[in-house]
């Protein structure tokens, strides 16, 4: 026992090792420079506003570990240098080479450029951070391995990065990020913003518009003032409040989108849409694409086989599908829809529901046919089923037979002041007409 408790004590022991040494280096930057280049690595590339008129850009560099000797040597090896020419100035931290440098040393050096706000600067780093804070000029960065952070920014921000993130907010002017495997956050941002990632998540918000290319990981987009554009294939994307036409190139995951102010197109593969509140026009191209789109001020355009589709409140609609259930409620404008194989069901308390001349046409081929239609209104129905039976539990209803088709009629209204006119057809199927009040 008295061993045991030796040796956990011996493990707790810490023996600290040389204390770490420090350096500092600063120069000072010509007065007529328009743009700064800098080169970094080992540590952490910052910029902030100048407190006075003059420009400095400092060096603070730290070793640890091995003997104060070896710390000091290595530190005496490091050069800040600047090399000013024709209104730009060059500012590069030089470290020694590695093996000078002894295995047990540890080394990291912060690179400070205090500026005037008006100078733009063009930033490179390795292996630390970028950050930026407040510039009236524009700024570019280049990094790897480390993060970069920029905001309050009024220039044109131009951000490339890999194996990390990147931070860009409150900006007067357009953004760019072309980044690898890195998380992107945009935001509050007056100017156009676009990104190219990979493999990580991409959130923008509150910006005037967006262009958007990542694949593998979510993409959020919200309060756009203007136009968005996504394409994020096998990734989830979640896109609300887009001032103009929203435009989304996705699959094998599920697509949420939400208060667009303008058109919507969505071409999709596999996974879900939900698509609600559009203002304009929409259009959806899926395969395996589970749809539900609601309250849409213009036309829709849908053709998804192989999906359950719901388009609910909208002007004219196309809708093509396969195999599943294809379902209509509430048109405000004409209807063209067809099924293949699967069920197609209209739901309509209300005929017309925006006091217009409409037709609807709907058929279903090798599956069946569903109506639910107000009891008043003013429409006339002609349904045909070829092989199968037509049911109906609405008074009124005409019914005859040709051979092996069954036909039928249906009128509500004046039939010189009528609205609507709807073509229902099944081949193969039956159909079923129920009222559609309470629903």
């Amino acid at each position: 026992m008295t061993a045991l408790l030796l040796a956990l004590l011996a493990n707790a022991l810490v023996f600290p090792g040389p204390p770490e040494t420090k350096r500092h280096l600063e120069v000072e930057l010509p007065a007529d420079v328009a743009r700064v280049f800098a080169y970094h690595s080992l540590g952490d590339l910052k910029v902030v506003v100048a407190d006075g008129p003059k420009a400095i850009a400092e060096l603070d560099c730290a070793a640890s570990g091995s003997t104060p000797a070896a710390q000091q040597r290595i530190l005496d090896l490091v050069r800040l240098s600047l090399e000013p020419a024709n209104g730009t100035a060059t500012v590069r931290s030089l470290f020694p080479d590695k093996d000078q440098k002894p295995a047990d040393l540890s080394f990291a050096a912060t690179m400070t450029l205090r500026l005037p706000r008006a100078w733009a600067v063009d930033l490179e780093n390795l292996f630390g951070k970028i950050v930026v804070d407040g510039r009236d000029g524009e700024v570019r960065a280049r990094n790897k391995f480390g993060p970069v952070e920029i905001a309050h920014v009024a220039g044109a921000v131009r951000v490339e990065n890999e194996f990390s993130q990147v931070v860009v907010h409150d900006t007067l002017c357009e953004v760019g990020v072309e980044a690898k495997s890195c998380d992107v956050t945009i935001e509050r941002v007056f100017g156009r913003t676009r990104v190219r990632t990979s493999a990580r998540p991409v959130r923008v918000a509150d910006v005037y518009s967006a262009d958007v290319e990542t694949k593998m990981a979510p993409v959020t987009v919200t309060r756009v003032a203007r136009d968005a554009r996504i394409v994020a294939p096998f990734c989830a994307v979640t896109a609300a409040s887009i001032g103009g036409t929203l435009t989304v190139d996705s699959g094998n995951e599920s697509v949420t989108i939400s208060d667009v102010g303008g058109d919507l197109l969505v071409q999709h593969k596999a996974g879900k849409i939900d698509a609600r509140r559009i203002r304009g026009k929409a259009t959806i191209s899926g395969n395996r694409s589970d749809t539900t789109l609601e309250d849409v001020g213009g036309a829709v355009d849908v053709t998804c086989p192989w999906s359950l589709v719901r388009i609910a409140r909208t002007g004219d609609a196309k809708a093509q599908n396969s195999s599943r259930t294809l379902e209509i409620v509430d048109p405000r404008g004409g209807v063209d829809a067809t099924g293949s194989g699967g069920l197609v069901k209209l739901h309509a308390s209300l005929l017309p529901a925006d006091d217009a001349a409409h037709e609807l046409t709907l058929v279903a081929n090798g599956g069946a046919l569903e109506l639910e239609l107000p009891q008043t209104g003013s429409y006339a129905l002609d349904a045909t089923s070829s092989i199968g039976q037509i049911e109906c539990t609405l008074p009124g209803f005409q019914a005859t037979l040709q051979g092996s088709a069954r036909m039928g009629t249906l009128e509500r209204g004046d039939p010189k002041d009528r609205k609507v006119r709807l073509h229902a057809t099944c081949v193969g199927g039956a159909i079923r007409i129920a009222a559609a009040d309470g629903k």
